[in-house]
């Protein structure tokens, strides 16, 4: 697992460092960004992602109707997903207002390295500490792919912000509180939301966490 999480890596080096060269060498010299024929079925594609964990956590639940109601994978699932997207939505602000701009590209590992050592090594933590079998462990292990996501989706957003707005703001005598809630906030409405439900479904969909990290003793719609 090691051997291919580093082959992994390593080709997702090479291919940011051709996109880069790429870029380098071959600038768009009339300075004019048309959108790309093919886009739309990518932006179908992004819509629908963050209905793909709630829709299979329903259909696992409707395969199983010869067995009984689990209400405690459900409650598990439900309760999970919600902290874990609101804690991500809460670190990734956080993250864009007062973390580095350059430099964190690390915070994207999770998503081009396989899932088995990433967990094995939070399964491996939470044995040091004697925390597994908790549920804020699990918790904690899905919020190492939905930060990453969700961040991954408000990044692009917050970047297109206008600093006009809170240059204006701030001759008013606003402070930076102020501004954040009654500005950047409610600016960032329709991307917070697509992450939120982004980090939701990733929430739901995550196995090898919940069962390792959770002891099998904190089950869910998709563990069950």
């Amino acid at each position: 697992s090691l051997l291919l999480m580093t082959i992994l890596g390593g080709l997702a080096l090479v291919a940011w460092g051709g996109w880069r060269i790429q870029r380098q060498y071959q600038p768009n010299l009339r300075g004019i960004r048309h959108p790309h024929p093919h886009a739309l079925p990518g932006r179908l594609l992004a819509a629908l992602l963050p209905l793909s964990g709630l829709l299979g956590a329903l259909l696992l639940a409707g395969l199983a109707r010869s067995a009984p109601p689990q209400m405690d994978a459900l409650g598990n699932s439900l309760g999970l997903a919600l902290a874990a997207c609101a804690l991500g939505a809460a670190v990734c602000l956080l993250w864009l207002a007062c973390g580095p701009t350059r430099g964190d590209g690390w915070v994207w590992l999770p998503l081009v390295l396989p899932a088995l050592p990433l967990a094995a090594g939070q399964y491996r933590l939470a044995l040091y500490a004697w925390l597994d079998g908790e549920w804020w462990t699990v918790l904690w292990g899905h919020l190492l792919w939905v930060v990453p996501w969700m961040l991954f989706i408000l990044r692009p957003a917050w970047r297109q912000r206008d600093p006009r707005m809170a240059i204006i703001a701030r001759t008013l005598s606003w402070g930076p509180t102020r501004i954040f809630w009654l500005l950047t906030l409610p600016s960032l409405t329709r991307p917070l939301l697509t992450a939120l439900a982004v980090g939701f479904s990733v929430s739901i969909a995550q196995y090898l966490p919940t069962l390792w990290l959770g002891a099998g003793r904190i089950p869910t719609l998709t563990s069950q």
